[in-house]
């Protein structure tokens, strides 16, 4: 394999260039239906999300000839058509852990991209390492998320062995739900979004109880959906957790 340096005749900018001295490629394949490039890369040392995406820009810009930061700051819809895919060899001192402890919010930032409902799972501080190769994940019981909570599992795995060639175990524990003051819940596909007996006072007013429905906007619907999560242990209450919450509803509805 070759050097990417080598490969690629493209000027990085100083700080992207010195992680990719020695990145090498193992193929580059162009996609005639959007007129991308897929490179697959292999790396020995761990490159960050930020980093990556610089340098997939560095490269737009320069093979394309086109205005990338330009293009990504008023067209919400344009996607990179550069798009870096790595393989990692690395040595004996990076465990699942090891791994893990570094690019967790890489991993997050990538969760939540494939999947709203992946990044809340992942902002709980429900996950922990019972030895370097073994993750213990924590999950509040529930139907409405158990598909997934299994394809993050799924997803997990694929990653640590496609990606950084390690076989990672997960362990799930399951958590009780919490009982608000009576029987509450949602279902999956939320035709009737809650059933709603001996609720608090709180959010009374905005409920039916006799036909079990919600009398309620969207904006209610999403608020209260906030309060439940937050109250069944989904760690939602920083910044941008009121956005994420109104993801999911979208999603499941």
């Amino acid at each position: 394999m070759k050097k990417f340096v080598e490969t690629v005749k493209v000027k990085l900018n100083d700080n992207v260039e010195r992680y990719f001295r020695d990145v090498e490629v193992e193929s580059i394949k162009h996609i005639n239906e959007t007129n991308s490039l897929n490179f697959n890369l292999v790396s020995y040392n761990l490159i960050s999300r930020d980093i990556i995406i610089d340098a997939e820009n560095d490269v737009a810009s320069q093979l394309f000839d086109i205005n990338i930061n330009s293009l990504l700051k008023n067209d919400q819809s344009f996607i990179n058509p550069v798009r870096f895919n790595f393989k990692y060899v690395l040595d004996d001192k990076y465990t699942c852990k090891a791994i893990y402890d570094e690019v967790r919010k890489d991993l997050f930032n990538e969760l939540k991209d494939k999947k709203v409902i992946y990044g809340a799972f992942f902002r709980n501080d429900n996950i922990k390492f019972i030895d370097d190769e073994t993750m213990e994940i924590s999950f509040v019981k529930s139907d409405i998320f158990e598909q997934d909570e299994n394809d993050l599992i799924e997803i997990l795995s694929k990653i640590f062995l496609n990606r950084y060639n390690r076989s990672l175990k997960i362990n799930v524990k399951f958590i009780e739900n919490i009982d608000l003051n009576g029987n509450i819940g949602f279902n999956k596909k939320f035709n009737r979004i809650l059933k709603s007996e001996n609720l608090n006072d709180e959010y009374n007013k905005n409920l039916r109880a006799n036909d079990n429905s919600l009398d309620a906007g969207g904006k209610e619907v999403t608020e209260y959906l906030h309060y439940l999560l937050n109250k069944k242990g989904y760690d939602l209450k920083n910044s941008d957790g009121f956005q994420i919450t109104k993801k999911i509803k979208e999603e499941l509805c």
